[in-house]
């Protein structure tokens, strides 16, 4: 079978198919400085946001009467939600650092992120019996509501969201966050 003449394909050796020569990756465009700021600040604190005061006011219901902020601003944040994911996965690399990459964390962060443009959001914490071979205690998970549902983080099945008295007794325990 003689090698196909069309540019950017080549022969494949599968019953005949062609296949791109080079799959052209699609690039990402970097945020903006002040996304990249927000983003930073909000992952910067997360390890002092774990605290009684800070978790508290992150647990407060959502105000129903708040207007969600236009659509440039969610998109914003969005890209703030990104910049805080990536930088909190490279911090949780270092050895001995404060930072971890787990959903208490991601959701923290997230929570700072998403205020700092504006947008409510209410941090989330559930329990579930632990499953599996041997499994004993509980694993617990951390997430975030909020009326944009692009946003915000969602529920793991079988959680039971948890009242903030108990799930700040659940964090001072250590519970495994996934």
């Amino acid at each position: 079978m003689a090698p196909l003449a069309v540019s950017g394909v080549h022969d494949s050796t599968r019953k005949g198919t062609a296949y791109p020569a080079a799959i052209p990756r699609r690039r990402r465009r970097w945020p903006s400085l002040p996304t990249l700021i927000a983003g930073a600040v909000a992952v910067i604190r997360v390890p002092f946001r774990i605290n009684r005061s800070a978790l508290d006011s992150m647990m407060r219901p959502l105000d129903v009467t708040a207007t969600l902020p236009g659509p440039e601003v969610r998109h914003r944040a969005r890209e703030a939600l990104r910049v805080t994911r990536a930088l909190l996965s490279r911090l949780a690399r270092i050895p001995g650092s404060p930072w971890r990459n787990t959903c208490l964390f991601r959701s923290i962060a997230a929570h700072a992120a998403l205020s700092w443009y504006g947008v409510p959001a209410r941090l989330r914490i559930g329990v579930r019996r632990a499953t599996g071979d041997g499994a004993t205690g509980i694993v617990a998970h951390a997430w975030l509501e909020c009326e944009d549902p692009t946003l915000a983080a969602e529920k793991q099945p079988g959680m039971t969201p948890l009242e903030p008295s108990a799930a700040r007794h659940v964090i001072a325990r250590g519970a495994g966050f996934e």
